[in-house]
């Protein structure tokens, strides 16, 4: 490899000369073949182009083997036919073999020979006749060297098939502009996009073999034949030269950290200057070799070889220029069939989604049977014309009949009390619970249609059938009429003034239709006409009108009371298309949330004009309306009595746009791991409710919390809330309090004062009366034993920051009681402060804090920080006063609070194999399971009172059917990790505990999707330095944890073969998160045969 490189780097240096040596005698970049003459004349010119020829150095060129190389480059391929300038090639090669022969006889030929050679009589005319294209004897400086790089390619011709070298001239053409020979730099970066110039420089670097700031096509080719083969030689090569940034055979430490600098931009990840050092540092001396200044050729390999797999899957950013596309397979006509079947389809979609498919199978088939049955009911109902069935008429009132049915499941399928009931009792796997949004909107969706199918068909039966004569169509459909009346003439009808019903045997008659008691041909009913509405022109008779029919009540027949059914259908149908279309995905997510809650709200008229547009409507509403009712009357009286009202006792503003909120824990709020609850902030905006996942764990008392991110209009101005209020507090400008709102504040700290003295004594097991002053004294704050706490902390702190600053003196230092040693390194990563606004909630009750790597002293539990200066420091977790930028304020921030609601993850427990998948955010349902899990493991742990020992009792018992967990958290960048590294360090340093069955239990797995995966040219050197750094220190400098960091996205093929192998039980994959990647991991669930629950509000 070594001489490989040294031979690379003297051609290179020989074509640099021989370009600057033309150019120094060409005019305006042209020559003249008085300019070529002197060029071959010239000595030291004729030096240089030989040992472009003589690749090896062997200081001469053998003639047989010289002369066919010429040969070979200048020859077209078979099956073609030589053009004159092919022609004029072959004939400047045979007159340098007879010269040659001629000077060297048979001996090689040399330096000085090769001078000869070239400088004699007639070679330079023949050259000319090679290159010139018009044949007016000049040339450009690019032709020559165009030239002379293809005749003097060192490699063998047929490494690039014809079919090859055709399409990379394709792909030249292509990138270059019209009318150029060459592409610039500028011009090579579209042809290689990349987020950092670093790569493209470096890769067009190789491409310019002369230096000359351009890339001819025969450098092009060159290039391109030097890599082609894509082995290992190839790719190591290559690499080597982007990283040798001085071009001088070697990599120093220097280029590394340059190198380091570019995969970092290149992968979206930020490390200082100490840390890319690191990096530098721990690649270098990897592969150097002791004794030697830097990293050469060999040593590279020989680093990369280390790693099993890297060099064959190793890409280089050239290599998809060198195949051509190939042709699409040709496929039977039964794979034809088999790829155009939809997934739902598949055999494995049916057995993984049993109880969705058995509930939609149920819903479809409801729709149908009372479609079908309403519509044979009405299948005699005939027109006004005698027509039977009136399709108008049939069709409305069966979807009438579906409408009634759907408008109640839709109500049934947001019942969330009731099927969070259901959900706790574990009906998730008979009833699909956790599908109940997506059947909601599909019946939504049925309602929509299903209704604007009722109204027209309404509209159309009323134009042609009722409206002009409606007592005799009444009559030609009285038996359907018995429903409503004992006969038609008690449906309640009230003729317009001017017109009256009048029977047969009247004088009035006279004013009836011409044809209002002809009986129509073909009904199939046995009927009698008695009766017509008689309108007299004189008395300004007139039969209704169709507005009149649609907009009033006048005509007063159906509905409840008589007549409203017209006016309210037609309210229903604007309200229905106005929440419709408000609730389009398009509404919600695009900043107009408000609009699409607002509208919804019209449920409650939509219920109440459908009690009165449809009689029969309230037999079918009343069981889910009491149901309805009672959840209603429950959160009106929660509310009421302060369970929905609390206070956001501190919020903590991460990376990302991500609001954390610490909200105080009303009376009685009890939830399980993966719940969700609705929120609303007042100061933020007065009546939006927005649903957010508990990040908490049900453990933690006193405190909830919810992590909020910033991708909407709401969550924004939130986002900005925080911001402005630390803004505020930083700059002094305290919030105005009155007298009223300082005295409601007094008394709430002293009632909650008071009552939490007075829980504590209840709760007391005590036989001896105990008066205040008592409880006073026993809870009064012992000064001098609190000193001597702080003291005993101080002194552990800085025995701790002495060990960590003797690395080499770990393990003989005596550690403080209490601290664990293997967490003593992840201090360091978390150093980055989150700004915190602190509230006064008015209540003795303490904060509690995010977990993170803490210690008990014997007394109190305490949490370990690191400042920016490295000192130790720690702080008490029940109270956010840790670092950070911190205010305080006098008057606490309101929120409402409706739930806790049950969701798919919340059954985490009654899994066997339990796989969490969340993508950014979405890791806030399972952060609130994790946090469980380690609560639930403190639990089972043990501890010897003599010897300090630490062991652990059977975790299983405390997990039910729950047997193994796998988590995996996928972040587009890597700032994202830091909303919950705490919690997963502190899960971590459980997992390294001794007798810690944690290890065995639970499984974490972090993708970072911005970075390339490490087998990418522009992202092996940094993620080989992140695996040694890694290693040297047992904890992943992207992260901070112990966890090493994955590049790219997931192999789902793999990572579920992997699981299916461990064999746990049945896996049950949980997933929150990005909706195209749900798509993706529902189908791969279907073919491994496991069971996909997804996250939906």
């Amino acid at each position: 490899m070594e001489a490989r490189a040294s031979r690379e780097a003297q051609r290179s240096r020989c074509l640099t000369y021989v370009r600057e040596s033309v150019q120094r005698v060409s005019t305006k970049s042209q020559l003249h073949k008085s300019n070529v003459e002197i060029l071959l004349s010239d000595r030291e010119f004729c030096t240089n182009l030989f040992y472009l020829f003589d690749d090896w150095s062997q200081g001469f060129l053998v003639q047989d083997r010289w002369i066919s190389h010429l040969k070979n480059t200048c020859s077209t391929s078979d099956g073609e036919d030589e053009s004159r300038k092919d022609q004029e090639k072959m004939d400047l090669v045979e007159l340098l073999e007879a010269v040659t022969y001629l000077v060297c006889q048979d001996n090689p030929v040399s330096p000085e020979t090769f001078h000869k050679i070239w400088s004699s009589r007639g070679v330079v005319t023949k050259l000319m006749r090679c290159i010139d294209k018009d044949m007016d004897d000049i040339i450009t400086v690019e032709d020559f060297m165009s030239f002379f790089i293809v005749i003097t390619n060192p490699l063998v011709r047929g490494v690039l098939n014809e079919e090859n070298i055709q399409w990379l001239e394709q792909v030249f053409r292509e990138n270059v502009g019209k009318g150029k020979e060459e592409f610039t730099l500028d011009e090579f970066k579209k042809i290689v996009p990349s987020k950092n110039e670093f790569f493209v420089e470096r890769a067009f670097r190789i491409f310019d073999k002369d230096g000359s700031g351009t890339v001819s096509l025969a450098e092009f080719i060159e290039t391109m034949h030097q890599f082609s083969g894509q082995g290992e030689d190839e790719k190591i090569s290559f690499l080597f030269k982007v990283y040798d940034l001085n071009d001088d055979g070697l990599i120093d430490e220097s280029d590394l950290r340059e190198v380091m600098k570019a995969c970092m931009l290149e992968n979206g990840m930020e490390f200082d200057e100490k840390e890319v050092s690191d990096l530098a540092n721990a690649l270098f001396e990897d592969a150097v070799k002791e004794g030697c200044d830097g990293i050469t050729v060999d040593d590279l390999k020989n680093q990369l070889q280390r790693h099993e797999g890297l060099l064959e899957n190793l890409t280089i950013s050239i290599g998809k220029w060198l195949v051509p596309p190939k042709p699409c397979a040709r496929k039977s006509l039964c794979q034809k069939f088999i790829e155009m079947i939809p997934h739902p389809f598949h055999a494995s979609y049916w057995r993984n989604n049993r109880p969705f498919l058995f509930f939609l199978f149920i819903l479809a088939a409801v729709n149908i049977i009372l479609f079908i049955h309403r519509a044979y009911y009405f299948k005699d109902f005939s027109m006004l014309n005698g027509f039977t069935p009136n399709p108008f008429y049939l069709l409305s009132r069966a979807c009438g009949r579906c409408l009634n049915f759907n408008s109640v499941m839709i109500l049934v399928l947001v019942l969330r009390y009731t099927i969070t009931i259901l959900r706790n009792m574990g009906l998730s796997p008979i009833i699909p619970l956790d599908h109940n949004i997506y059947f909601h909107k599909l019946v939504g969706v049925i309602i929509f249609f299903q209704a604007w199918i009722h109204t027209i068909m309404h509209l159309i039966n009323f134009g042609v059938n009722i409206q002009p004569d409606p007592v005799k169509f009444v009559q030609l459909t009285a038996p359907y009429w018995t429903d409503y009346a004992a006969n038609w003439t008690m449906l309640g009808y009230v003729p317009p003034p001017g017109c009256d019903i009048v029977a047969r045997d009247s004088n009035l008659t006279q004013y009836c239709s011409p044809d209002a008691f002809t009986i129509p041909e073909g009904m199939s009913l046995n009927l009698t006409i008695s009766h017509c509405e008689a309108c007299i022109p004189e008395a300004g008779g007139a039969r209704w009108s169709y507005m009149y029919w649609l907009l009033t009540t006048m005509p007063g027949v159906f509905g409840m009371p008589n007549g409203i059914a017209n006016p309210t259908g037609v309210a229903l149908i604007i309200i229905l298309t106005i929440m419709f279309t408000c609730s389009l995905s398009y509404v919600r997510r695009s900043g107009y949330f408000q609009v699409f809650y607002v509208t919804h709200m019209l449920y409650f008229l939509y219920w109440a004009l459908l009690l009165m547009h449809a009689p029969d409507f309230w037999k079918w509403f009343i069981g889910p309306a009491c149901i309805f009712v009672v959840e209603i009357t429950y959160r009106i009286l929660t509310s009421f009595l302060g369970r929905g009202k609390t206070v956001v006792s501190a919020g903590v503003i991460l990376p990302s746009r991500v609001t954390h909120l610490i909200i105080k824990r009303p009376a009685g709020f009890n939830f399980s791991p993966g719940d969700w609850v609705f929120i609303k902030i007042p100061e933020v905006a007065r009546f939006e409710w927005h649903p957010f996942t508990i990040s908490s764990a049900p453990e933690v008392h006193d405190t909830f919390h919810v992590h909020i991110r910033g991708c909407g209009e709401w969550t924004n101005r939130l986002y900005k809330h925080f911001e402005d209020e630390y803004a505020r507090q930083q700059a002094g400008m305290l919030q105005r309090e009155n007298k009223i709102e300082r005295f409601r504040g007094t008394v709430r700290q002293k009632y909650d004062n008071a009552r939490t003295i007075m829980s504590k004594s209840i709760r007391k097991k005590s036989t001896e009366d105990t008066d205040f002053v008592s409880l006073a004294e026993k809870y009064t704050v012992d000064i001098d034993r609190q000193k001597e706490r702080i003291n005993r902390r101080e002194e552990k702190l800085r025995q701790l920051s002495n060990t960590l600053s003797e690395e080499e003196n770990n393990n003989s230092e005596e550690m403080p009681q209490g601290f664990n040693k293997k967490f003593l390194k992840s201090l360091r990563y978390l150093r980055q402060e989150p700004t915190v606004i602190k509230y006064d909630t008015g209540s003795a009750a303490e904060l509690q804090v995010p977990p993170g790597l803490t210690y008990d002293d014997g007394n109190e539990r305490f949490e370990l920080m690191v400042s920016d200066s490295g000192e130790l420091r720690n702080r008490k977790i029940s109270h956010y006063d840790g670092p950070g930028k911190r205010a305080k304020l006098n008057k606490p921030l309101e929120i409402y609070i409706d739930g806790p609601f049950g969701s798919p993850s919340s059954n985490i427990y009654r899994a066997e194999h339990a796989v969490l998948i969340g993508t950014g955010i979405g890791i806030t349902p399972f952060a609130s399971i994790l946090q469980s899990i380690m609560h639930r493991y403190w639990q089972v742990k043990k501890k010897c009172p003599k010897c300090e020992y630490q062991w652990s009792d059977d975790i299983s018992s405390t997990m039910f059917n729950l047997q193994k967990v796998d988590f995996f958290w996928i972040n587009r960048d890597q700032k994202s990790f830091e909303w919950f590294v705490k919690l997963l360090s502190q899960l971590e340093i459980e997992q390294a505990e001794q007798g810690g069955a944690m290890s065995r239990f639970l499984d974490m797995h972090m993708y970072v999707t911005s970075a390339l995966q490490r087998t990418d040219m522009k992202a092996v050197g940094l993620q080989l330095a992140l695996d040694l750094l890694h290693e040297k220190e047992k904890r992943d400098l992207v992260t901070g944890l112990k966890s090493r960091t994955n590049a790219g996205r997931p192999n789902w093929n793999k990572v579920f073969t992997k699981i299916k192998e461990q064999r746990k039980g049945k896996v049950t994959v949980f997933f929150c998160g990005n909706p195209s990647l749900s798509r993706n991991l529902k189908q791969k669930c279907d073919e491994f045969g496991f069971t996909f629950k997804k996250e939906v509000f």
